[in-house]
């Protein structure tokens, strides 16, 4: 073999490593389809800022475009996933970011992704910080406040919204869960339940209507609304780290291990659902 194809296949080899360590998503939480397009999320370890991963199902994953976001969260353990859902173009999510100049009472704020599809190439950290604070407020965190009023000793403290027609929230402290939802510019409370977990866990629209509520070991729950308790539908205590893909346009939900995607950055988004996601009935 010459020098040069030998220099060559190196190069290659070097290059697809480099391209293979950055693919090393930690994706916070799940993976949304809407409209034939994907959207998930990470976060960077110092700055606490998003990046936004978007691209067709169809297409390969690691052709997907790559795009700071102005949200983010915190880094102190246990720490919680980015909190947000999407619809129809809007990111809904709690700006956690660690700040004084970032209020919980607004935290939760509503984006549109079509707004920041470009980038802010003379930005820095500091602006984009700026930015998650000034984002419009989707409704005051009642459901924060009202938990400290209840008990502002901060022990297994996690929570998650989504969207569907209204916001809901769960946040979760000491083991027990408050589940409310956002309407008519109110906060109304659907359920307080006593909770066996100690870690994050992961809220998910149901296509029966419920509420679904995914554990840190993949136990997937409905709460019951009316008997304050969680039912559970599918046992998980799986190894490896999970995540949801919320496919909106079908209506369904699946559970794929993180590795699993990061396995399929040659494939497309629907090819890796196919041989590796798990249904969520």
């Amino acid at each position: 073999m010459h020098i040069w194809s030998k220099t060559l296949l190196v190069l290659l080899a070097f290059f697809n490593c480099i391209f293979y360590a950055q693919a090393q998503w930690r994706i916070e939480r799940k993976i949304i389809i809407e409209d034939g397009q994907f959207y998930f999320f990470t976060v960077d370890d110092e700055t606490q800022l998003a990046t936004l991963y978007s691209g067709l199902v169809s297409q390969k994953l690691k052709g997907a475009k790559k795009r700071l976001f102005p949200i983010g969260r915190e880094y102190t353990e246990p720490f919680n996933p980015l909190a947000f859902d999407i619809n129809a173009d809007e990111f809904v999510g709690v700006n956690w970011i660690l700040n004084s100049m970032n209020g919980r009472y607004d935290a939760i704020k509503k984006i549109s992704i079509k707004d920041w599809s470009k980038g802010r190439a003379d930005w820095t950290n500091e602006d984009w910080g700026q930015a998650s604070f000034d984002m419009p407020v989707a409704a005051p965190n009642d459901p924060w406040e009202r938990m400290l009023e209840v008990n502002n000793t901060l022990e297994n403290c996690f929570f998650d919204i989504i969207q569907s027609n209204t916001l809901v929230m769960g946040v979760c402290n000491q083991g027990q869960l408050w589940i409310k939802e956002y309407k008519g510019n109110i906060w109304k409370n659907r359920a307080e339940i006593k909770v066996p977990f100690k870690q994050c866990f992961t809220l998910i629209n149901r296509p029966n209507g419920k509420i679904g509520l995914l554990d840190a070991h993949a136990n997937y729950y409905q709460i019951d609304e009316q008997k304050n308790e969680l039912s559970l539908i599918q046992k998980g205590n799986y190894v490896k780290a999970q995540i949801v893909i919320v496919d909106k346009d079908k209506k369904e939900n699946y559970l794929i291990a993180n590795e699993a995607i990061e396995a399929g950055i040659y494939n497309s988004l629907d090819q890796v659902i196919k041989e590796s996601a798990i249904k969520l009935h």
